[in-house]
C-alpha cells in the first residue's frame, strides 16, 4: 500500500495562488484534501471569447490547475501531455468557475486525471474532461 503524502493546505494555497499564471488570471485554490482539489476562477470581461462566454482555453486552465493539484496531492508531480474537454454549458461573465480534479490512475510514467467544472452560483455542471500527465520525479516540497 503506497504511503499517504500529506501536505500543509495554507502553504500550497500560497506557492499556487502566487505562481505566474495562477496569479495573472486570479486563479484561487479552495479545496484541497486527499485526492480531489478544487480550483475557482472569477470569469471576468477580459477572459470572454467574440460570442461574450468565457473562452474555453481559460476553461482548460482551469481545469489543468485543478487537475494538476490533485497529483500533488497524490504525492506526485507532472507536467500536461494530453486534455480533453467537453465544454456543455456556457460560462458567463461574473460567474465563478469551480473545478474539481481528481487523480484516477498513478502509473510510473504518467498520470491520469478526470474534472468536472461548475458554474459556482448556480451548481449547474458546465464541463467535464481528462488529462494525461508526464510524472516527473520527487514530490512538491514546501
Amino acid at each position: 500500500m503506497e504511503e499517504k503524502y500529506e501536505i500543509d493546505f495554507l502553504k500550497l494555497k500560497e506557492y499556487y495562488e502566487n505562481s505566474g499564471c495562477w496569479e495573472k488570471l486570479g486563479l484561487k485554490l479552495v479545496r484541497a484534501n486527499h485526492d480531489r482539489a478544487t480550483v475557482e476562477l472569477l470569469v471576468k470581461e477580459e477572459f470572454l471569447n467574440s460570442l461574450t462566454y468565457c473562452h474555453g482555453g481559460i476553461m482548460t486552465i482551469v481545469a489543468d490547475a485543478a487537475m494538476g493539484v490533485a497529483m500533488v496531492l497524490e504525492g506526485r508531480r507532472g507536467v500536461t501531455l494530453e486534455i480533453n474537454q467537453n465544454l456543455i454549458r456556457h460560462v458567463h461573465p461574473g460567474d465563478i468557475l469551480s473545478a474539481e480534479g481528481e487523480v484516477l490512475h498513478k502509473g510510473s510514467r504518467s498520470i491520469v486525471c478526470e474534472v468536472k467544472m461548475y458554474i459556482k452560483q448556480s451548481g449547474k455542471l458546465c464541463g467535464v474532461g481528462r488529462g494525461t500527465f508526464l510524472s516527473i520525479a520527487g514530490s512538491l516540497q514546501l
